[in-house]
């Protein structure tokens, strides 16, 4: 619900204005001075202000000049009278939006006010989409025609057009975030932004100013407003990954949202109404997680409502095949050259092999080994020295290939370093990255820098 503040000095005009912005759906604040409107800006977060040029106190000029110093995205409309047409038109020149020659008729004014706000859309969709990694995310698909897939095909299918929040489960590389993207493609907010936050990935002193956004001077470095994930998707979607990570004193804050639709931005007193469809997903037991008291167990029932379940690829290696077939056309899309054959042997290969790493390391491995293949059809041979084994230091590496330099055997080796301590603790990034003697950022840092991520 856009937020929007009315300030003039006529008290019929103040009524008429905020009665008829609310009756469209706005949310509405009334100021009759710029003192008033200062002490509003200052504690509260706005979508557009709507003001008098001419004020008792204040100038509407001197109210712009300090309403885009705490939010310089802030759309401003100014009322004007004829004879102060020009004193608008250079307010505008300092960044008003828009401006209404009083008298003025309502619908033309809720006319001007639909069309500003509708700039704010399209510029916080123009965000959204620089901020996203615009990869091959748009043609990507749930592969498959196993059991187990059009299992949860069938659930997706089930819940994608209702604003029910879901729970994603599946252990690390299993395409959580996939079915996140499908079950908001299919949704009636597929227009609207669907907005990804790693839990694990953001220091906890960030994550509320992250999610709820905040007002100038809420804390140190705070110049200017900003809104947070849970505003930028509202209408949309909000994957939460890693949710099991989510810190204690967030996890109270989060079902604030998912139970009343509101959310206070840091160093605000004002709720703003969200309509955000959350979409949590975690590799951990989060049950186990509440019976050891690291998780809310009201916010584990709030969020299980529909859970779904993403299954291992060793659980279904029947859909090998197809998905090697779309991988290497992703991939070789990617490297801009003609697609590669897949010999028999090669799936064969691939099909005997236990995948730890799920989808994530099949992909990982393909791209490596259409790398090294050229041109020429993979066969089983390219595969074994990348497929790890249980005991990955008995089994030569492809980084020990003829032709391979010192830096690629040592991102090779980290490779499987890591992959091994994500296997043997299911995925559990926090408990891998203990087994290894790094931080989370560190273990985050290394599955990024190493393509496993």
């Amino acid at each position: 619900m856009p937020r929007i503040l009315v300030i003039d000095d006529e008290p019929k005009i103040l009524r008429l204005i905020g009665r008829a912005l609310t009756d469209v759906g706005h949310q509405v604040t009334t100021c009759d001075n710029g003192e008033q409107a200062m002490r509003e800006l200052s504690t509260s977060g706005f979508d557009m202000m709507i003001s008098d040029v001419r004020l008792p106190d204040c100038s509407g000029e001197d109210l712009l000049e300090y309403a885009k110093s705490i939010d310089p995205d802030l759309q401003v409309i100014l009322i004007t009278a004829y004879g102060t047409v020009s004193q608008a038109v250079n307010a505008m020149r300092k960044g008003a939006s828009d401006y209404i020659l009083k008298p003025f008729e309502i619908d033309a004014l809720i006319s001007i006010v639909a069309k500003n706000l509708e700039n704010i859309r399209l510029r916080d969709d123009l965000m959204i989409l620089k901020s996203e990694r615009m990869d091959e995310r748009a043609g990507r698909r749930i592969t498959g025609n196993s059991e187990q897939i059009r299992h949860m095909k069938e659930l997706i299918g089930a819940v994608a057009a209702l604003p029910t929040n879901v729970l994603v489960t599946g252990k690390s590389g299993t395409g959580k975030e996939l079915v996140a993207e499908t079950i908001h493609a299919l949704g009636a907010g597929s227009q609207r932004p669907l907005l990804r936050v790693n839990c694990l990935a953001i220091p906890s002193d960030l994550m509320e100013s992250q999610l709820f956004g905040h007002v100038r001077g809420a804390f140190t470095g705070a110049h200017t407003s900003k809104k947070g994930y849970f505003e930028l998707a509202s209408g949309g979607s909000l994957f939460l990954d890693e949710i099991g990570d989510l810190p204690m004193e967030l996890q109270g804050k989060l079902l604030r949202v998912l139970e009343e639709g509101t959310i206070t931005p840091v160093g605000s007193t004002t709720p703003v109404t969200v309509q955000t469809r959350v979409i949590a997903a975690t590799n951990a037991d989060l049950a186990e997680k509440c019976a050891a008291g690291k998780f809310r167990e009201d916010l584990y029932f709030r969020l299980n409502v529909f859970p779904i379940h993403v299954p291992t690829l060793a659980e279904r290696i029947e859909d090998i095949p197809e998905l090697v077939r779309d991988l290497t056309e992703s991939i070789c899309r990617k490297l801009g050259r003609p697609v590669n054959d897949v010999s028999q042997d090669a799936l064969d290969a691939m099909k005997a092999y236990p995948w730890p790493g799920n989808v994530r390391e099949l992909r990982n491995v393909l791209e490596r080994a259409l790398i090294l293949a050229g041109n020429r059809p993979l066969v089983a041979n390219d595969f074994k020295c990348l497929l790890r084994t249980t005991t990955p230091h008995c089994c030569p590496c492809a980084a020990e290939r003829e032709g391979s330099n010192f830096n690629e055997r040592v991102d090779v080796f980290k490779k499987n370093m890591i992959l091994d301590a994500l296997a043997k603790t299911n995925g559990v990034k926090k408990d891998a990255a203990d087994s290894l003697g790094l931080s989370p950022r560190a273990l985050s840092h290394h599955l990024k820098t190493l393509g496993i991520e």
